[in-house]
């Protein structure tokens, strides 16, 4: 695992002592390379990976008449490759003199669309991976910029109208959302769907063992946590997206209430089969967590999203052996903030959005990552506030 680390940080180590991003006192104004700016913060690159670099010419998808939601439907799911996460070009380190770092990366799918992807260590002494939620609603970015988070993404499912949870959320071993108990689930339930099964929909779970290590995994709600662990975290969203040999968890659109049969009839809730701006969560076998963000042409004119079936199987390829959908489409928001080199210890630096609709969909839940050894608060002077209704 720790090799993996190594290997990226040997090669960043060239790039943050070479003589462009040396001291600038006294030294001529650094030039912009490789995605950092002249401040020294570490920016997304241009330079995107793409499916040219792992010999697979990037795939045709025709356009395709849009329903009324404005989401391209009916398209065929085409196979995209990719590399494995760490093999992925321009690692943007979110704090970069951290041993323990996490990394931004940004590439292109086969498709063209546009991914943003976070990868931590999930037993990273320095890096805390939990939901969180607001009263009401509230865009993620505003979310993180209020928590302090280095990363903050869009979580569960939620009533637009009321803006009641319709997905579990647990926190700390506390149930915060609970759809059950909130009759919220009642209020949303459709002909040919029921509530037993959208309240069984999978959850990704941070789960602690007696040795006081992590562990994440993915089940439907109702599974019992296998002994000798405790549920620490759970957010809840679907459908769970890979089987335990790595395919597409189609089984699962029908087993957790996305695709259902009304009057002889097929309804797909979440375009399931058609590409739309998606979240996901996974974990690879060696314990790092990767968090994806997919736009759409809603974010990016040359991204059309991905289908669940296409996000299934980047999440494997990028080296996931279990992975989650989170609630997608208009909702799907990624919130990113980079630490400079000389960055203040006792301040926060501002983020940035770096995957959303635009405008931003306020949410109800999250998923966030925070560094957990900086001292470091918000810079309110730039503070936005979340919404209160």
């Amino acid at each position: 695992m720790k090799i993996r680390y190594l290997a990226i940080l040997l090669a960043l180590s060239f790039y943050w002592v070479s003589p462009a991003h040396a001291d600038p006192q006294g030294a001529a104004a650094p030039t912009k390379v490789d995605g950092q700016n002249s401040s020294g913060v570490p920016q997304r690159s241009d330079e995107f990976w793409s499916a040219d670099d792992a010999n697979q010419p990037p795939t045709a998808i025709p356009p395709a008449a849009s329903d009324e939601s404005g989401s391209d439907r009916g398209l065929p799911s085409t196979k995209m490759t990719y590399p494995k996460w760490h093999q992925l070009k321009n690692p943007q380190p979110l704090s970069p003199l951290d041993q323990n770092p996490a990394f931004h990366y940004r590439f292109k799918a086969g498709n063209g669309s546009i991914v943003d992807l976070v990868v931590t260590e999930l037993n990273s002494p320095t890096w805390q991976l939990k939901p969180s939620l607001v009263d009401s609603v509230a865009v993620p970015a505003a979310k993180g910029e209020q928590d302090g988070a280095t990363v903050t993404v869009n979580g569960g499912y939620f009533n637009m109208k009321d803006r009641e949870s319709i997905s579990y959320v647990i926190v700390d071993g506390k149930m915060v959302l609970d759809p059950g108990s909130s009759g919220a689930i009642l209020k949303v339930v459709r002909p040919g769907e029921f509530p037993e099964t959208i309240l069984n929909r999978s959850e990704m779970r941070v789960l602690v063992g007696n040795d006081g290590k992590n562990v994440f995994d993915v089940a439907q709600h109702n599974v019992d946590v296998p002994k000798g662990l405790k549920l620490q975290h759970s957010l809840q969203a679907g459908p769970n997206l890979l089987t335990p040999d790595g395919k597409f968890d189609e089984a699962a659109l029908t087993k957790e209430g996305f695709i259902k049969e009304v009057g002889g009839k097929k309804v797909d809730s979440i375009n399931a089969f058609g590409p739309d701006a998606r979240t996901a969560v996974g974990v690879t076998d060696d314990g790092f967590v990767l968090i994806a963000c997919v736009a759409d042409r809603k974010h990016d004119p040359q991204s059309i999203g991905l289908s669940l079936k296409e996000l299934a199987e980047m999440m494997h390829d990028l080296g996931c052996v279990k992975s989650v959908n989170l609630d997608g489409g208009g909702s799907t928001s990624m919130f990113v903030r980079h630490r400079s080199l000389k960055a203040d210890p006792e301040r926060l630096e501002p983020g940035e959005t770096a995957c959303a609709n635009h405008p931003e969909r306020p949410v109800k839940s999250f998923l966030e990552l925070k560094h957990s050894l900086l001292n470091a608060k918000p810079d309110t002077s730039e503070k936005r506030d979340i919404p209160a209704s």
